[in-house]
């Protein structure tokens, strides 16, 4: 597996992430619930795909008794909890209407 194909594969399963999380916004679980529940992918490839949408601001990440659980942020316009700007949502990652809602956060 070429490193493209690799990061292809990763962004593909954080796509379907997301359409989950849009079907089921309340939806939170751990990455190894995820890969083999949500997506029944990889456990490392989910869990590069978290790592992307965690980064980009559309996932939160919470730790609870020592395992981490990962669900839909519902202020995914690049503004943090604690009021500090995130890094931008990835290009593909995000629906029409969340393009149009982050370039009209500005």
């Amino acid at each position: 597996m070429t490193p493209k194909n690799s990061q292809t594969q990763v962004h593909q399963v954080a796509s379907e992430i997301m359409e989950y999380l849009r079907e089921n916004p309340s939806a939170k679980d751990s990455c190894r619930g995820i890969a083999s529940c949500w997506v029944s992918e990889d456990f490392h490839l989910v869990e590069r795909a978290l790592f992307l949408l965690v980064g980009s601001g559309l996932v939160t990440r919470e730790t609870r008794h020592g395992t981490a659980f990962y669900g839909l942020n519902s202020k995914p316009s690049g503004v943090s909890r604690t009021g500090g700007r995130q890094p931008r949502p990835k290009a593909g990652l995000l629906t029409q209407d969340e393009r149009n809602d982050t370039t009209n956060a500005k």
